[in-house]
């Protein structure tokens, strides 16, 4: 990977940059809102069972490892998932819905054009079925 460039994890494929702060960013700000004064580090280590050096990096802007993460999810729930993750899963989330309204209206027009073919309202897919069954069947003669 492109240790020169500074991006040990690879390129950010996920346009993250151009919608404002990454997670470890959203992270940090999350956790300095409810860690401040002279003791956020102390008690933020304790929260995650980290030592202080761990946490201070977490303040800063620096991804925990797996285990701290596990704590402060632990320690904060949904709170810290929906304030890191959010602006990640937001757009995926407008563009399925998007894509439900037009798979939905495509569905409603398929809809109508069957309903059109089998005879509108006008006896329904059981008339259209049994004239269908009747005119195959040569007993019917």
């Amino acid at each position: 990977m492109a240790a020169a460039a500074g991006r040990f994890m690879g390129v950010d494929t996920h346009g993250s940059h151009r919608r404002g702060e990454r997670p470890r960013e959203r992270l940090s700000r999350f956790l300095r809102s409810r860690y401040s004064g002279a003791h956020a580090v102390k008690a933020l280590a304790a929260d995650m069972r980290a030592t202080p050096k761990a946490a201070e990096n977490a303040l800063l802007g620096h991804w925990p490892g797996d285990l701290h993460f596990a704590a402060i999810v632990r320690r904060f729930g949904r709170d810290v998932l929906d304030a890191v993750f959010a602006p990640e899963i937001e757009p995926v989330l407008a563009k399925l819905q998007e894509e439900e309204r037009t798979l939905e209206e495509a569905l409603a027009q398929a809809r109508a054009r069957r309903r059109q073919i089998e005879g509108g309202d006008h006896g329904g897919a059981k008339a259209g079925a049994g004239a269908s069954a009747s005119a195959r069947d040569p007993s019917n003669d």
